[in-house]
């Protein structure tokens, strides 16, 4: 019978943590390089670093998990995890750590984009002071063809990462499963 024991073990650990701790550098390095040049090699690693440790308070431990908390910090910056929408998704215990990882990349991409949240269904969409300034709008005349040029209708906003991201663009079916993700 074969026996480990226990600092074979850690050593065991320490370096697959090692190996992990090179494929996230190569990752950022990867899916990144202009925030990768930007910063240089002891830059990255320190991204590296800081964000493992981050990630891992935050309850983090699966590896897609992990590289998208790093991915997020090269994109959103360093500290993004320190304002107000990613601490409230970050410290929500409801969910678990890999669908807050994709609340987080969402919200992210959200705040990146300059989009507000969507509104509740059922909430009114229009605030006092937009309601005012419909109001004041001149109306189209009885024959419902206005007057003035129509105003163009801007594209919707398709929140789904650019092809050459590194990012998941499907959602896995553990995702599809859980039920607290609304799909």
């Amino acid at each position: 019978m074969l026996v480990i024991r226990e600092a074979q073990m850690r050593a065991l650990a320490e370096a697959n943590w090692r190996s992990f701790e090179n494929m996230a550098c190569r990752h950022c390095w990867e899916c990144h390089p202009v925030p990768c040049e930007a910063i240089g090699e002891d830059g990255v690693w320190s991204y590296v670093w800081t964000g493992l440790s981050k990630a891992r308070a935050y309850g983090f431990e699966k590896a897609p998990d992990l590289l998208l908390f790093l991915s997020l910090m090269l994109t959103a910056g360093p500290d993004f995890d320190e304002t107000a929408w990613a601490q409230e998704i970050l410290r929500d215990p409801e969910y678990s750590p890999s669908v807050r990882a994709w609340y987080l990349r969402d919200e992210a991409m959200r705040q990146l984009n300059g989009l507000e949240e969507p509104p509740a269904e059922g909430t009114a969409q229009t605030s006092g002071a937009a309601a005012a300034e419909a109001a004041s709008e001149p109306k189209a005349p009885e024959n419902g063809w206005p007057e003035w040029p129509p105003e163009p209708v801007p594209p919707p906003v398709v929140l789904e990462p650019p092809q050459e991201s590194c990012l998941p663009f499907t959602v896995p079916e553990f995702l599809r499963q859980d039920p607290h993700y609304d799909w």
